[in-house]
């Protein structure tokens, strides 16, 4: 389960991360893991973010909208930074940067036209101490407007919102529910018809050594419109209840057996529902209706730990279930 705001019309994206990469919108922007795993939210749920090691951890995502014309746009995420690493790359002066969003560039080889339209989001380090909030935006003459912003409070080890928003030719940047800068924006309208990264700079492949820029940390939420939200839905974003269910609660009534199984498993304390079945790194496997028996047969699925994302009744619980052939 998730929040649902009127504003959502203009959505994109959102990646709620409640056990996969699924874009929760309903516009098939679907995101693919490479190496990332999940872990609480900051709610203390269980499955429902991701955490990133500050390596080679990411997520990709092919767009499947028509986003080949961005003007207004905002951007909405929760970060928690677990620390500093030195990723200075080839830019004087700062020794990290660490990607929250990446939707600028492109390209897998080394060419000089990396740079693509679109926007990004990170959190920055720079010599001397000062910890940076920053987003970009990028046209495709690859000009470049950055805006660097000093928080009040550290970066790190803390749950941080994150909103960068578009408006007409103005920029807004908020931290945590509060508008810190406002900025002026010329650009024009952005194709963003590319991949799309999270937790990682675009262009970091084995083309680019020297960049790196990987984000060390946990991930969440991430809300995409082709629209400027008011400062009103910010704080609504800001504000957002806990809607999930706490996936491994020992008083669910909802109970799966035997488990460990080598076959198949019973479901007891509900008459119908859907289920998702997903590998223990997030991966969807597969999804079916459950029919009068409740049961589910995983004679055909490798050894391992997976996680059954239970839908019934408009309710959500996560069971994991290890099957042992």
């Amino acid at each position: 389960m998730h929040a649902q705001f009127p504003f959502d019309t203009c959505q994109i994206a959102y990646y709620p991360f409640n056990t996969n990469t699924l874009d929760a919108s309903g516009n098939g922007n679907h995101g693919t893991i490479h190496g990332a795993s999940l872990t609480t939210d900051r709610f203390g749920n269980n499955f429902s973010a991701f955490i990133f090691d500050g390596v080679d951890d990411f997520i990709s995502i092919t767009p499947n909208s028509d986003v080949s014309s961005i003007g207004d746009f905002t951007i909405s995420a929760w970060a928690y930074c677990e620390s500093w690493e030195d990723q200075s790359g080839i830019v004087p002066d700062f020794t990290d940067f660490q990607y929250v969003f990446d939707g600028h560039s492109h390209s897998a080889t080394a060419t000089s036209d990396f740079l693509r339209d679109g926007f990004s989001v990170m959190y920055k380090f720079k010599t001397g101490g000062d910890e940076l909030f920053t987003n970009s935006t990028y046209d495709i003459e690859t000009t470049v407007i950055t805006t660097e912003l000093s928080i009040d409070t550290s970066v790190l080890n803390k749950w941080h919102h994150l909103v960068f928003i578009r408006n007409g030719n103005e920029t807004r940047h908020y931290v945590d529910g509060d508008l810190i800068s406002t900025e002026l924006n010329n650009l024009s309208a952005l194709n963003m018809q590319h991949d799309w990264y999270i937790g990682t700079f675009s262009a970091n492949n084995q083309n680019y050594l020297s960049f790196n820029y990987n984000f060390d940390g946990k991930i969440d939420d991430i809300r995409i419109y082709n629209c400027a939200l008011d400062s009103l839905a910010i704080q609504q974003l800001f504000k957002e209840p806990n809607t999930s269910v706490d996936e491994l609660s020992e008083n669910s009534l909802i109970n799966v057996y035997p488990n460990p199984t080598a076959d198949y498993i019973q479901i007891t304390g509900i008459e119908n529902g859907d289920v998702y079945i997903y590998d223990s790194e997030g991966r969807f496997v597969k999804s079916l209706i459950l029919d009068k028996s409740m049961k589910i047969d995983f004679s055909d699925l490798p050894h391992g730990n997976y996680l059954l994302s239970i839908k019934s009744d408009g309710e959500r619980i996560v069971k994991k279930v290890i099957i042992s052939h």
